[in-house]
């Protein structure tokens, strides 16, 4: 299991650590909740803002997180937001539902890459007729995972760049034909799903199709067509789960993307092209499954634009008319936004009010308190009774009024910095933290730092698996647990500290000792997220994780 915490810290900068990286007996939700609490408790970390988690089986992990944390007076809003769902996992989700029957002409397209790859002196005729094609790309033909989409949307996008290639191989190349009428067997079916078939060839591969075919041949013109329609269809996906699955972005650019999925679901819903419009019904299903429902998406991903300077709420309520189209739940929406905007902006104001009260405290002597005692005559006991003395008109006016004045300075803060104007929305290098940084806000600076650093992707403690992969390999595979943590840990810290050195990305080891023997003196200056895997990574093949 590997924790990653994620901060903003003094300087208003994005930090990520990794906290451990250890074996755990098994994957229950007790088991790695408990975890979770001992690596919290050992690292002194009391307050957790939210835990980003990529399987619904991990809500049991939460609930006993959120009963030991209230014990520690470390939950914001009494853990209510405390949850975060992996949004690269969701994805990941929404498109495997509309790929799970993958169209002919994509099933034939792989088989013609199959050829190519199938021996080395097929892919040298196929280098060779590229270069008498004159085609200027470095690109290489590459095969899909079926538990990977986006392995779907590459092995494509790499391949249309070849079509010249491969229409001259039909005309030029006889095993290529061959191929697809020894190996290459199509089948069909009243339900439309792929078979497996078994007959004379062992190794012969099954396509059911609806194109009227007769014999297996190689990809068309149509096939070709085809596959440039799926490209532009899987390419917001695609961009959209680079984002999500990046750690150096604040959170408030993640609902943004949701509505663009949305919308693009919607627009392709009902495209006339019928082989778009039901893989998008299918996604869309899996979509509202998540984040249609606005009981489905923690509101903080909504609250963290607001706390944007360039969009507020006037993002927000461009956003809901699309997302909500009847006006009684887009209003509902709105108000429920609000309501939670304020009820965190009244918990922060209590904790800083509370902190204030306190150092305010300490810092007034022990003699001076004593005099003031003496002085006055009047102790807890007769202050108590004021408060509880319905008889004293007089008093309870007074708490009114304070009551209003200490509402009305909350309500300004919130009030004067949605009713300013959006600033940096046209600039595409505007810094929201610089900005926050600038114009800082008593309290609503401090819910920023919190929020904008809580992370939507458990990808950067998912991508420490495959760091894990490079240091334990056959010839160095008897190292301790508890080794393997200290490299990983160290490595990963050594390079946050100096994630840049002369413009080269430092996510190796050979790299991370050049940064020991150049760099002098590392000075590190939190949500977390969470991931437990047994295998790749970004692996999120697989069944729905709640089915």
């Amino acid at each position: 299991m590997c924790l990653t915490a994620h901060w903003i810290d003094e300087n208003w900068t994005l930090q990520k650590r990794i906290l451990n990286f250890c074996v755990i007996e098994n994957h229950k939700g007790d088991t790695i909740g408990k975890q979770i609490e001992d690596c919290l408790f050992n690292w002194g970390i009391e307050k957790v803002f939210t835990i980003t988690v990529n399987a619904s089986s991990n809500d049991t992990a939460i609930a006993y997180l959120k009963k030991r944390l209230k014990s520690w007076n470390g939950l914001i809003c009494d853990g209510e937001f405390l949850q975060m769902r992996c949004a690269a996992h969701i994805l990941n989700l929404i498109v495997g539902e509309g790929l799970k029957e993958m169209n002919k002409s994509i099933e034939l397209i792989r088989h013609a890459i199959k050829f190519v790859r199938s021996s080395p002196a097929r892919l040298q005729r196929f280098k060779d007729l590229v270069e008498k094609e004159k085609i200027d790309s470095k690109s290489l033909l590459t095969l899909d995972c079926p538990t990977r989409w986006n392995s779907t949307y590459l092995m494509l996008e790499n391949a249309v760049k070849f079509i010249k290639v491969f229409d001259r191989m039909e005309e030029e190349d006889e095993d290529y034909k061959d191929y697809f009428k020894k190996k290459v067997k199509l089948f069909s079916n009243q339900q439309g799903v792929v078979l497996s078939y078994d007959d004379e060839d062992d190794d012969a591969d099954v396509i059911d199709t609806t194109l009227g075919r007769a014999t297996a041949e190689p990809p068309t013109a149509y096939d070709w067509s085809v596959a440039k329609e799926f490209l532009v269809f899987l390419r917001l996906f695609y961009t959209k789960t680079l984002k999500f699955s990046g750690s150096n972005f604040v959170t408030s650019t993640c609902f943004q993307h949701i509505v663009a999925i949305q919308t693009h679901l919607h627009r392709s819903a009902a495209s006339e092209y019928s082989l778009l419009s039901d893989m998008a019904r299918r996604m869309q299903t899996k979509y509202d499954k998540y984040w249609g429902k606005a009981e489905k998406m923690n509101p903080l991903l909504i609250i963290a634009v607001i706390l944007d300077p360039r969009f507020k709420m006037t993002y927000i309520k461009i956003a809901f008319e699309d997302l909500f189209p009847e006006p009684t739940k887009r209003e509902a929406m709105l108000k429920k936004t609000m309501d939670v905007l304020y009820r965190l902006y009244d918990h922060y104001f209590a904790s800083i009010a509370e902190l204030d009260h306190g150092e305010a405290s300490k810092s007034q002597s022990t003699a001076d308190q004593q005099q003031v005692h003496d002085s006055v005559g009047t102790g807890d006991d007769d202050i108590d009774m004021l408060f509880h003395d319905d008889t004293d008109s007089t008093f309870q006016k007074f708490l009114a009024t304070a009551d209003t004045v200490v509402n009305a300075e909350k309500i300004s803060e919130v009030d004067e910095y949605l009713q300013a104007d959006l600033g940096g929305f046209r600039d595409p290098k505007f810094d929201v933290l610089a900005w926050w940084k600038v114009n800082a806000h008593r309290v609503l600076s401090v819910m920023a730092r919190d929020l904008l650093a809580a992370p939507v992707s458990t990808v950067s403690s998912e991508s420490v698996f495959s760091t894990g992969g490079r240091i334990l390999d056959n010839f160095r595979s008897s190292l301790s647990a508890k080794m393997v943590e200290a490299l990983i840990c160290a490595q990963n810290w050594l390079c946050s500290s100096t994630p840049r050195l002369n413009d080269l990305e430092l996510d190796n080891f050979i790299e991370s000792a050049n940064v020991v023997t150049e760099q002098e003196s590392l000075v590190p200056s939190t949500a977390t997220s969470s991931s437990n895997s047994e295998g790749e990574a970004h692996d999120y093949g697989g069944d729905d994780d709640d089915e």
